[in-house]
């Protein structure tokens, strides 16, 4: 453990001594918010003033919510910096259906009276609402983060989850509050953190458990600190522009792509996706050795196929940022078909050639999860399992498309879809000036990609909503339906 000396971080005022604060704020929410105790939710009066005194020596930087429910939390957080420097809030809560561990159910009606309380409070124009999950949400920030109070789904993979989205975005020595700290799951990441140098703790307040982060220790090479300032995801949910990893990272990417023509064009596979099909061709485009039966699970290394990892940064940047020449494009499907795929070809498909990868990779995360398995395991189980993992802990065939696809990292000129496959790949080869030949044999491909939907017909709803939320990135952002005619 890092046992250094922190100086106060700029962003938080000195802390007065302990009898300054019971005189100056024990009271101060409830005089500045006298309707405070009226608002739904758990979080005690002496939570509160923590919260509230917490936002209120914030100078600079955000305040981040995670889980926000009917706004108690909220409106702490927003009175207190309202009282300092009026930093903003931003609060994460999808308000959609979601049953508790102890059954308590929770969803839109919630979002009523969590607008209904700004209201009465008015400290509307203190609270951005992003009305969305944390998975969805921090792909695409861009704001540094003073204050980070974590109060959502309490099982330790979804409190992990939420600390690990938003940890690149702390600034040093931010303070972070968990709620339920007395439970297993927050317990046991806390417990981690502190140990792995994360964070360092502060004190414990009722249900609440308050730490100061460490920023990136400067004393590690920095060849390694991706591994250590990071949990180990995969490079596209961790790759930072603003710090000495980014060039690693960008690497990282760059080796899974295939990069043609002599730069002309650039190809994202994403497994399951028809992406076979697609590399058979392209490597036939570039007189590379067709040997699919070779392929490894992570990268096209007896291909022989070029990404961009031999690159400079900068220039691999500017390929991804689309400010070069290059075509690039991705093909995706729709989530419902692509998950069938995974569990006829990787599960079924183990069990019948004996080969047990991906069924054991299962077996663990169930065992992990403590979610039971049939002896053969069934869709709705596998379903399930996949769809409770952490995102980091999915294997690709499964994981999100817009993750594995890089599509919050590259700005793609072409997303093609699995079930136009034929015309939009040959548009593709179009575009980057295929000969005929591979042109016409393309256009003999057919895929068929609906006949495993028939598979949800035997899955729950509450599975089927369970994987709906965890995979609601790939609906929104790759404009497939919530519903399809199994549901």
């Amino acid at each position: 453990m890092n046992n250094r000396v922190k100086k106060p971080a700029e962003h938080i005022r000195q802390k007065p001594d302990d009898e300054a604060a019971k005189s100056t704020n024990a009271s101060k929410l409830i005089e500045l918010i006298p309707e405070y105790e009226d608002i739904g939710g758990w979080l005690k009066l002496e939570e509160a003033e923590l919260l509230f005194q917490a936002a209120a020596k914030v100078k600079l930087g955000c305040i981040l919510e995670i889980g926000s429910f009917r706004g108690r939390s909220t409106v702490a957080l927003a009175a207190g910096s309202r009282a300092g420097s009026k930093n903003p809030i931003f609060a994460i809560e999808p308000h959609e259906l979601f049953i508790g561990p102890r059954g308590g159910a929770y969803g839109p009606k919630d979002r009523r009276f969590f607008l209904q309380t700004l209201l009465k409070t008015k400290l509307f124009g203190m609270v951005r609402l992003l009305n969305t999950t944390s998975d969805v949400a921090a792909p695409g920030w861009d704001k540094r983060i003073a204050l980070l109070f974590i109060d959502g789904d309490h099982r330790y993979e979804a409190v992990r989850s939420d600390f690990f989205n938003w940890r690149r975005f702390l600034m040093d020595g931010a303070t972070v509050i968990f709620n339920g700290a007395k439970g297993s799951g927050p317990a046991a990441l806390i417990r981690e953190l502190i140990e792995a140098g994360h964070l360092d703790p502060v004190a414990v307040k009722g249900n609440l458990s308050i730490l100061q982060f460490r920023g990136i220790k400067t004393d590690i090479p920095p060849e390694r600190i991706a591994h250590v300032a990071y949990p180990p995801v995969y490079p596209a949910l961790v790759v930072d522009r603003d710090t000495r990893d980014a060039k690693q990272n960008l690497s990282a990417i760059g080796h899974g792509v295939y990069f043609g023509g002599d730069g002309s064009y650039l190809y994202q596979p994403i497994p399951k996706c028809g992406c076979t099909s697609i590399k058979t061709i392209l490597l036939e485009l570039e007189n590379l050795p067709v040997n699919p039966d070779e392929w490894t699970r992570h990268n096209k290394a007896h291909n022989r196929f070029p990404g961009t990892d031999h690159l400079p940064a900068a220039r691999q940047q500017a390929i991804f940022d689309g400010k070069t020449e290059t075509f690039k494009f991705v093909v995706v499907r729709d989530p419902f078909t692509r998950m069938a795929s995974v569990y006829a070809d990787k599960i079924l498909g183990g069990y019948d050639k004996n080969s047990r990868y991906w069924i054991n990779l299962i077996k663990r995360a169930a065992a992990e999860l403590d979610l039971p398995l049939s002896e053969k395991i069934t869709f709705e189980e596998f379903v399930r399992v996949a769809s409770t993992q952490a995102i980091r802990d999915m294997d690709p065939h499964w994981r999100h498309q817009y993750h594995v696809g890089h599509l919050d990292i590259i700005k793609f000129d072409f997303v093609g879809h699995l079930e136009m496959l034929t015309s939009d790949f040959l548009y593709v080869l179009e575009r980057i000036k295929a000969p005929k030949t591979l042109m016409q044999k393309a256009a003999r491909h057919h895929n068929v990609t609906g006949a495993g939907l028939a598979m949800w017909a035997q899955v729950s709803a509450e599975t089927r909503l369970r994987f709906t939320r965890t995979f609601e990135i790939d609906f929104d952002t790759l404009h497939y339906p919530l519903r399809h005619q199994y549901s």
